[in-house]
């Protein structure tokens, strides 16, 4: 009887004990969340107009992770360009290396930052500027060398290319670049508000209340179920459970096994996946960070997404075959990096083979923090269709992205934001013509990426090709087959021999080039710098729903990919 009543009584204090630890665990989330929230809650502002009048105030403010640059001493700094050259550097605290503004330890809102302005510390710009004096004469000794030595054969750079960039850093190491540098550190920095501790908060909340809810459930279930009978049961429910869930993502594993490495530097994915690419329409994206967080809130749980997206060159093209097929060629000019090549069947939409820069998603390139075949990297790709770079469709329907200046060219008219990249996405999975994708461009604000213009080019197997690009919140199309990197709806434009090498081509085979030829026009465009080199070259076909690619400007290997590479 004793032993009873001892048992009943340990019962009582296990049930008291847990049912205490599982509130504190949920007041602890509920509280930190709160807290969160409220800290985020900051007047929004263009980060290009904050003034010392403005030290002492919090503001939300748009940054973009490729304008921050380290300096001395783990100093980093935030660079805004201005459309007269001249630019600023705003110190920043609190920021962490190689974590995105998008990081679930930063507080955000909408794409934008929360930010304590703060008067800068004394000597702070002459910190700053004797980095970047360093840094100017270490590029000035090795174009210097360079010139010494003479320019390899094989490189496209030329002798007045090089006597100009000569030119152009010895100015910037001298006294006026030097006085330039000193001048534009802000007397205001930007203090990142850090929410890491709630977040550590929030997750040990989680940590104590979810055992102790499931401790809670069995000590009150114990009172009327045996325990052999509550083991039993309890299995059964793990089994149930284990197979439910496979059940519901059969897909989203299906996604993460069919990630195999094609080729040195290339992988493939099938994306069975559903990445949400409605919702997402319907929601809005307006910048690398928005992106980051819908991805991270609708496919990952919550759980923080990194993505550093970075400007780039390119050229594409658009010819026919002698057969009559239509051809779409692409370069992608870029700093050293790998490629995912991915075919999606969406249920509600056509069929695409696309590419993405994996370097995007820390997974390629000199700066690889993650391998794409592991686990991490097999479930994170199931994301990569909204990152698209280029691609075409079953419907004939081929698109790529292609960089401008630096101008944001992001529209405001009210309506739902696109970000770039998603565009892209969404002409290859709803689009069966030119029209139909500039129908579905003007439905939205498409917004910019890295605080960069962007144009689009857009071809069908119809013959039609035009480039879409935004002037001041305007979309204007241009009728053209040829596009690299300037405003084609402008009346002048700086020369360009990769242009003017697309035009003359296609003017002298009258538009008719086979694949072999395409892909020798595209090598003729390349480019091979020492940062900035065509990272791959595909000759899309249109009216046959396959692709040849080429790695690195190896023509040696040129490999065809179709749907049936996917199976």
């Amino acid at each position: 009887m004793v032993g009873v009543w001892d048992m009943k009584k340990a019962r009582k204090t296990v049930i008291a004990i847990t049912a205490l630890l599982a509130v504190a665990g949920i007041a602890s989330v509920v509280t930190s969340t709160v807290i969160k929230k409220n800290i985020s809650v900051a007047e929004y502002k263009d980060a290009s107009v904050i003034e010392a009048a403005d030290i002492g105030k919090r503001y939300s403010v748009k940054l973009d992770t490729d304008s921050i640059y380290e300096n001395a001493d783990g100093l980093y700094c935030y660079q805004i360009d201005f459309p007269d050259d001249s630019f600023i550097s705003i110190p920043l605290t609190g920021y962490k290396a190689r974590t995105s503004v998008a990081s679930s330890s930063y507080s955000s809102a909408n794409g934008y930052m929360t930010v304590n302005v703060k008067a800068t510390p004394s000597g702070t710009d002459k910190v700053i500027a004797d980095y970047y004096d360093q840094d100017y004469e270490e590029k000035l000794a090795k174009l210097r060398k360079l010139k010494e030595d003479g320019i390899p054969e094989d490189s496209t750079l030329t002798e007045e290319k090089l006597d100009f960039a000569i030119e152009v850093y010895e100015e910037a190491a001298g006294e006026i670049g030097y006085n330039t540098n000193l001048a534009s550190v802000t007397p205001y920095e930007f203090e990142i508000v850090d929410i890491s501790l709630y977040n550590m908060l929030s997750f040990a909340g989680w940590l104590v209340a979810v055992p102790m809810l499931i401790v809670l459930a069995y000590a009150l279930l114990g009172i009327k179920i045996r325990g052999s009978r509550l083991a039993l049961g309890t299995v059964a429910l793990i089994l149930v459970f284990a197979i439910g869930l496979g059940i519901y993502l059969r897909n989203d594993i299906a996604t993460m096994l069919s990630v195999n490495e094609y080729a040195p530097d290339v992988y493939t994915i099938r994306v069975d996946s559903d990445y949400k690419l409605d919702k997402l329409l319907s929601d809005g994206s307006y910048d690398e960070n928005s992106l980051a967080r819908w991805v991270s809130s609708n496919l990952f749980w919550n759980l923080p997404i990194d993505l550093d997206i970075s400007e780039f060159s390119c050229c594409s093209f658009a010819c026919t075959s002698p057969s009559g097929d239509h051809l779409f060629g692409r370069n992608y000019d870029h700093v050293t990096t790998d490629t995912l090549i991915m075919y999606s069947e969406p249920e509600d939409g056509y069929a695409s083979i696309a590419t993405t820069d994996l370097a995007i998603i820390s997974m390629g390139g000199d700066t690889k923090l993650r391998e794409p075949c592991s686990l991490y990297g097999r479930a994170f790709l199931r994301a990569a269709p909204l990152l698209t770079s280029d691609g075409i469709n079953e419907a004939g329907v081929g698109v790529s992205c292609l960089s401008l200046d630096y101008t944001d060219m992001s529209q405001n008219t009210g309506k739902t934001g696109l970000y770039l990249p998603v565009a892209e996405r969404a002409i290859l999975d709803k689009c069966a013509s030119v029209d139909e994708a500039i129908e579905l461009l003007k439905s939205y604000d498409i917004k910019t990426m890295v605080g960069r213009s962007f144009h689009i080019f857009i071809t069908d197997k119809t013959g039609r090709s035009v480039v879409a690009e935004w002037v001041d919140g305007e979309l204007k199309i241009v009728e053209a087959d040829q596009v690299t990197n300037f405003y084609m709806s402008s009346d002048t434009h700086s020369q360009c021999d990769r242009y003017d090498t697309l035009v003359q081509r296609l003017s002298d085979k009258n538009g008719v080039l086979t694949e072999d030829e395409a892909m020798t026009l595209l090598m003729d465009v390349s480019q091979d710098y020492e940062v900035i080199k065509t990272q791959w070259s595909i000759v899309y076909d249109l009216d046959n729903f396959k692709l040849y690619y080429v790695s690195d400007m190896d023509t040696a290997n040129i490999y065809e990919i179709s749907r049936e590479t996917f199976k």
